[in-house]
């Protein structure tokens, strides 16, 4: 059979259903509800029972979902219960909109990913995402959002949104739909034709955007004319562009669905709504029955009846009822020609070849639950904004208050910040706006603690939040971690460190308390992976000459000892350089390996000058010593990795505040390298972190972090380590220009440029 024959298949099977399906079955197909229950219940069965729904969206207070097994239990059982393929849908953004929690894995939002600089992070955020969802069951997810939050005081996209930036948006938008897709499930645009320049929360009122098409087009409608041939499924916003239509928000507006959106963007897919129980257009519909009949009317194909918004305050209506009630008002409709039925078939048609392409069932998943974690892990690292610092010592030893809305109380509760200080104590206001009572207490709690940390919710919306973070900066030393906008931190100069993680989630605080506790970059190797870098480092320093492992050159003040040539200075060394090889003594015996016994506790190289070093260069305790260090060549190779990990916070906390998030991706972009590791950890090993000030010629450095400044994988966004080793080059040519002694360094620049070589071709 011919291809194009197998693509008609899908549209003669659709065609089928449609003409079999009663008015009442059409109906209900265009409906996404929701019901009460941790389980399918006489609720659902009276859904797909009465109202022939084809369609259910889930939420955390209605339906749980706090557990893989919980969920597919669930979306198992409403399947075999409707009798008919369903939409199981859920908004699961990540960040500050996740319905799926518990054992799920936490990802952050949108913004944390684009701070990233990585699209394809956002890619693979979407793709473990998508494939945690099908396994349980859910195929729908009301994500991405792609508005461009071009207005900085939005109360209800934000951070939700990847970028001020319409191509960015784009950009990252694109590969989210791609990882969605990729695992399965429908992916949905949204909000048509764009959310991000309010200043009110459409879930309560109804906002407007007076923009003309043009300045739209530029802007607000960027993304989704780029992504319209891309997206399944796109969902509208209750807004108003008076400039195209002066009387309906974009849901309610045949001009602004059917005309802008159908046929000037020519988007085939489905279009979904906003939830109808939202203000925003209830104040403009009327009632549910009327908004639900002018939303059809409009063009749209998939109603959302969400979560009853509770400032209507309905009183006597089961939500069920309500449904059957709205659905059998629009059956009526038909049959007596306020609408028209073909209008309604060509909407079930969309939906029906939506559901043909996605295969509704459940998956079994099999990745391990760490590998999805280090992805949530890394975006929440790499996202993290540190803008003030003002610790100097680790606050594990002090007592601490934490204070958070309660709104974030799990996430708070499930973070590392419970166990930042010697004793945490934590006070969970009721509201964003604390009440007099909880500011007393508060501060009153505060006068016996060392430290405050605050986690800062919106409060540039919220002048209590604001005053009471103000008063306690005023009393105690106090650390301000805004865990949704950045801007938060503008309003509290006196915080003593001052943090953003752009994603109020369990992951992000959990990074943001590493940092408060003097933790580090989890990079970790496998035994295997020890022992080859180890091998190819010790090639590096001396062609695996065991001879070499203990060295003293004849230039030096000190000698080198092991494959990375660790520094073991004399009692009466007092150069620019730090000590190392002690403290790989420490690091092997705390990993339980046996040390000669003259070694522990041997700060400083018993050999005071190079020529007693050689002139006992054969003795018992040289040979004890070199075969200690042959035998420990992967124990070496660790303790550069646990050397990088300790000197990453040190490397970003050095560098000016505008260079931080540049330090930070570039040094992900190369660890994430097949070779990263050995990179990252040889050139640390060979030139050192470049944060001691000792190490500077005409105040330049030669570290890590000078090269991780340098680059610019704009240049080379597909080959990091390329591009690695061209600023690795050039910080080094500099440092030879500016050394007192240049004539020596030039000598020895050639072997390092030969070394950074092999981090081109790793």
């Amino acid at each position: 059979m011919k291809s194009w024959l197998l693509l008609l298949i899908p549209l003669k099977l659709v065609a089928f259903d449609l003409a079999k399906m009663s008015l009442e079955e059409k109906v209900g197909q265009m409906f996404l509800v929701y019901f009460e229950g941790q389980a399918a219940n006489d609720d659902s069965a009276r859904l797909f029972n009465e109202a022939k729904v084809g369609g259910i969206i889930l939420y955390n207070w209605a339906n749980r979902l706090d557990s893989r097994s919980q969920v597919q239990k669930l979306t198992s059982g409403l399947q075999q219960q409707a009798g008919r393929p369903l939409f199981i849908a859920v908004d699961q953004e990540g960040g500050a909109v996740a319905r799926l929690e518990g054992d799920f894995t936490e990802f952050p939002g949108n913004a944390a990913l684009a701070r990233c600089k990585n699209p394809h992070l956002a890619y693979e955020a979407a793709l473990a995402s998508g494939r945690e969802m099908k396994s349980v069951g859910v195929n729908f997810n009301l994500a991405p959002v792609v508005d461009v939050n071009n207005n900085p005081r939005n109360p209800v996209i934000g951070i939700r949104s990847f970028s001020d930036n319409p191509e960015e948006v784009t950009e990252w938008g694109r590969k989210s739909l791609e990882g969605y897709q990729n695992a399965g499930i429908v992916a949905c645009l949204k909000h048509f034709p764009g959310h991000g320049d309010v200043t009110v929360d459409s879930h309560f009122e109804q906002s407007s955007v007076s923009k003309s098409l043009s300045q739209l087009k530029k802007c607000e409608l960027y993304p989704f004319a780029h992504l319209v041939k891309e997206a399944p499924a796109i969902m509208t916003a209750h807004i108003v562009f008076p400039q195209i239509d002066p009387n309906h928000c974009a849901t309610l507006s045949s001009l602004l669905i059917n005309g802008l959106l159908r046929e000037q963007l020519q988007f085939q897919g489905v279009i979904v709504t906003d939830s109808l129980t939202m203000n925003g257009v209830l104040k403009e519909g009327g009632t549910l029955e009327q908004v639900v009949l002018k939303a059809i009317d409009a063009g749209n194909d998939l109603l959302l009846i969400g979560g009853r918004d509770l400032q209507r305050k309905i009183k006597g209506e089961a939500h069920v009822d309500e449904v059957i009630r709205v659905i059998q008002h629009v059956v009526k409709a038909i049959r007596t020609g306020v609408i028209d039925e073909e209008r309604i078939d060509a909407s079930v048609r969309r939906i029906l070849q939506l559901k043909e392409r996605y295969d509704h069932h459940d998956f079994p998943y099999s990745e391990r639950r760490s590998e999805l974690w280090k992805i949530a892990q890394e975006i929440a690292y790499r996202s993290l904004s540190i803008q003030e610092w003002g610790l100097h010592d680790e606050i594990t030893s002090e007592q601490l208050l934490v204070v958070a809305p309660q709104h974030i109380i799990a996430k708070v509760r499930n973070s590392d910040l419970c166990s930042a200080g010697k004793s945490v104590e934590l006070y969970f206001t009721a509201d964003f706006e604390p009440t007099t009572k909880e500011q007393s207490e508060i501060l009153q709690l505060a006068q016996s603690k060392d430290r405050i940390i605050v986690c800062a919710y919106q409060a540039w919306k919220y002048p209590k939040q604001q005053k009471l973070l103000k008063k306690l900066t005023e009393v105690k030393p106090t650390i301000c971690i805004a865990v949704r906008d950045a801007q938060d931190l503008e309003l509290f100069p006196k915080a003593m460190v001052k943090m953003a993680t752009y994603s109020p989630t369990t992951c992000a605080l959990n990074v943001a308390a590493a940092w408060l506790k003097g933790e580090t970059v989890p990079f970790e190797i496998s035994d295997a992976e020890a022992g080859r870098i180890g091998r190819k480092i010790w090639f590096n320093e001396c062609k695996l000459r065991e001879d070499q492992l203990t060295f003293w050159h004849e230039k030096e003040p000190f000698p080198s000892m092991g494959i990375g040539h660790f520094i073991w200075p004399p009692a009466n060394y007092s150069g620019p350089f730090t000590e190392r090889f002690h403290k790989f003594i420490l690091f092997a015996e705390s990993q339980g390996v046996k040390v000669p016994a003259w070694l522990i506790g041997q700060i400083y190289c018993p050999w005071e000058n190079r020529e007693v070093f050689y002139r006992e260069f054969n003795s018992l305790k040289m040979q004890e010593l070199r075969q200690f260090l042959i035998d420990s060549v992967s124990t070496q190779a660790r303790y550069m990795v646990e050397r990088l990990n300790r000197a990453f916070s040190q490397m970003v906390l050095s560098a000016r505040v505008d260079q931080r998030q540049k330090i930070v991706n570039n040094f992900f972009e190369v660890g994430n390298l097949p070779e990263g590791i050995y990179i990252l950890i040889d050139y640390l090993n060979f030139k050192h972190e470049g944060t001691d000030p000792k190490e500077r010629y005409l105040g330049q450095g030669w570290g890590l972090l000078q090269v991780l400044e340098e680059m610019d994988l704009s240049r080379a966004i597909d080959s990091p380590s390329k591009e690695f080793a061209q600023a690795a080059k050039l910080v080094l040519t500099r440092r030879v220009a500016n050394s007192p002694k240049q004539e020596i360094e030039k000598g020895w620049l050639p072997g390092w440029m030969n070394r950074i070589t092999t981090y081109e071709r790793p």
